[in-house]
């Protein structure tokens, strides 16, 4: 009697350590398949942002083109106040210049934004499409906050009539380095008016023979 009791004990024992083993596997497994769900579900957003990303939005920068902000009155009343990147992004957003770029989207047409002190601030990333001139838009667009257009701007009232000597200097070392960084000969440094001979873009005030010297484009840098 009492060895039989024995056998009965050690089966209830048995027992209950597979039970507490098959549990365990359950756990496990559950464990398994909420961390495969989790990672399913990150895949399957992953897909549809890169979905959202056309491949026609990659570029590789093969050019520069150079603008000025040239706000019109009508725009000075909207965006009253000084002119940066984040009120050009607002304007462009206005105009419906959007672009969906590594799963964000950038309205602001310029990958660059030089401020009349300087400062440089960044628009679109560098491998994003611009949105900055017809049909040449593979290239790299910086905007120099100001109206340096004497026929569009006379008296100053749009904006800084010329760009100040900061501005200069961020602007030839920004092209320097952009230059040198993506190999974009000097033909292919360009202003606006350049390339579309309807624009006066960036002004008959931005000294731009000086600026070719100093970034190594002019005459002996051809």
């Amino acid at each position: 009697m009492q060895s039989s009791h024995k056998r009965g004990a050690g089966l209830w024992t048995k027992f209950r350590t597979d039970t507490s083993i098959s549990e365990s596997l359950k756990k496990r497994r559950g464990a398994l398949r909420n961390a495969l769900e989790t990672v399913a579900t990150v895949l399957a957003v992953a897909i549809l942002v890169l979905a959202r990303v056309s491949p026609e939005n990659a570029i590789n920068p093969d050019g520069i083109v150079i603008h000025h902000s040239a706000f019109s009155a009508e725009d000075i009343a909207q965006f009253p106040g000084p002119i940066d990147a984040s009120v050009i992004d607002a304007l462009h957003e206005r105009r419906g210049f959007g672009v969906i770029c590594d799963g964000r989207t950038y309205h602001i047409a310029y990958h660059y934004v030089i401020l009349p002190d300087g400062t440089v601030q960044s628009g679109r990333p560098e491998h994003c499409v611009g949105a900055h001139t017809l049909g040449r838009n593979n290239a790299l667009g910086i905007c120099l906050v100001g109206n340096f257009s004497t026929r569009a701007n006379p008296d100053g009232r749009l904006g800084s009539e010329r760009p100040t000597k900061a501005q200069i200097r961020s602007l030839v070392s920004l092209v320097t380095a952009l230059k040198g960084k993506y190999l974009i000969p000097c033909d292919q440094i360009q202003r606006h008016q350049d390339l579309n001979p309807r624009t006066l873009c960036p002004g008959d005030r931005l000294p731009w023979t000086e600026i070719q010297t100093q970034i190594g484009c002019g005459t002996a840098g051809k």
